[in-house]
């Protein structure tokens, strides 16, 4: 049994809406009825019958057809031929879309071709081939630029020694109370504002110069670093004395002893 509930024909033969006259019913297609209609201009057309009782539908379509050829004679062409719009240059009209307006062949100054509607052109709304706002995205979306920089690398590398106790380093740094000052930890931006561009390399070459503590004892901050070469680092060095490791060991062995 057929559980579909149909929705109660209402008679309309020989009605008029629009320019459509109402012939015959015809059928039910998805529990809507509808039917044969008969155009001012002669075409015959199947048409839902509440769209018909409603106003929605008052033609074949030729009504519409007709104020898009009065739209288009009414409303001159406006010629922007050779006209800039922000990054684009007007080359020619290229054809019309779907909905009868002009579209024009545009050069953006990036080098691509690309027609556009002359309705975007003219109110601002198309300002470039697309370049320009994944531009601005991209701006949006990125901070300093540098993440494959020598001083980025520093950067990164001078705080996993300091507070990554994975790191190789640690002991050496983090493990002896060295830490990076809270401008420097939080911002890139701060620390490169702070020590500038690490220097470039004689002739061209790799630079030697890497970040270094003025006291091997202090802290990584403004005021306690600059960029040294390895030979200025070498003079710069803390007196080695038992490694971390090494003063467990003894410490447990020391225990061992007086627990004897």
């Amino acid at each position: 049994m057929n559980s579909r509930k149909v929705c109660q024909r209402i008679d309309i033969t020989g009605k008029r809406f629009g320019r459509l006259l109402a012939v015959r019913p015809l059928t039910v297609k998805s529990e809507r009825w509808y039917w044969l209609c008969r155009c001012d201009c002669g075409t015959e057309r199947e048409i839902i019958g509440t769209n018909l009782r409603r106003g929605r539908t008052r033609s074949c379509g030729c009504l519409q057809r007709e104020a898009c050829r009065v739209i288009r004679r009414v409303s001159p062409k406006i010629d922007i031929t050779g006209k800039r719009f922000g990054r684009l240059l007007v080359i020619r009209e290229s054809g019309r879309t779907r909905h009868n307006t002009i579209t024009w062949l545009c050069k953006c100054d990036c080098g691509k071709d690309k027609n556009i509607n002359g309705c975007s052109l003219r109110s601002g709304l198309s300002k470039s081939c697309g370049c320009l706002q994944r531009e601005v995205s991209n701006e949006a979306h990125s901070t300093h630029r540098m993440t494959h920089s020598s001083e980025y690398k520093a950067w990164q590398a001078m705080r996993a020694r300091c507070h990554n106790r994975n790191d190789s380093r640690y002991e050496d740094y983090g493990g002896r109370g060295i830490s990076v000052c809270e401008r420097w930890t939080k911002s890139f931006e701060a620390f490169y504002e702070d020590m500038g561009p690490r220097p470039e390399g004689r002739h061209g070459q790799i630079s030697e110069f890497s970040i270094d503590r003025i006291n091997n004892d202090g802290n990584y901050e403004p005021s306690n670093c600059r960029w040294a070469t390895r030979e200025q680092q070498a003079t710069n060095k803390r007196k080695r004395g038992m490694g971390m490791k090494a003063r467990k060991r003894s410490e447990c062995y020391e225990k061992r002893i007086l627990e004897r």
